[in-house]
This record gives C-alpha cells, structure tokens and sequence, in this order.
C-alpha cells in the first residue's frame, strides 16, 4: 500500500501489509506453507486498522476523505 497517498498515521498499517505480502511472496517461491505465520499477523492487521480509524481526529478524518483513491459515487 506504500504509495505518494499514504498518511502518516497510516504507516504502521502499510509496513504490515508489506510484511504480510513478503511472506506471502517467500511462500509462493518455494512453495512453503506460512498459513501459520500469516494469519497472526493478518489479525495483527485487522486489529490495528481498527484502532488507528477508531481513534482519528477531525483533521485526520478530512484527510481520509480527501484521499484521491476513495471511490466516488460514479464509480
């Protein structure tokens, strides 16, 4: 998710999903299973997710509203 539209607080979530898509990718090369390995951090994820949305301040929510990549109603 590492792109010029991330927000600063949403960098914790971003470096997880980087590692979640590393062991993912280190697990289709050699054909390992990591289903272990991943799902404790994809519930790491959910649960940091929720804390960082739940807890944002009204200039971080305008932030989030204003991201270019939020679908529009045309879409």
């Amino acid at each position: 998710m590492a792109s010029a539209t991330q927000l600063e607080f949403e960098k914790p979530i971003a470096e997880l999903e980087r590692q979640i898509d590393e062991i993912k990718k280190t697990a289709g090369d050699s054909q390992l299973s990591v289903a272990e390995a991943i799902e404790p951090l994809e519930r790491k994820l959910n649960d940091l997710r929720e804390e960082v949305y739940k807890n944002l301040t009204p200039f971080q929510r305008v932030q989030v509203a204003r991201n270019p990549k939020r679908p529009f109603t045309a879409d």
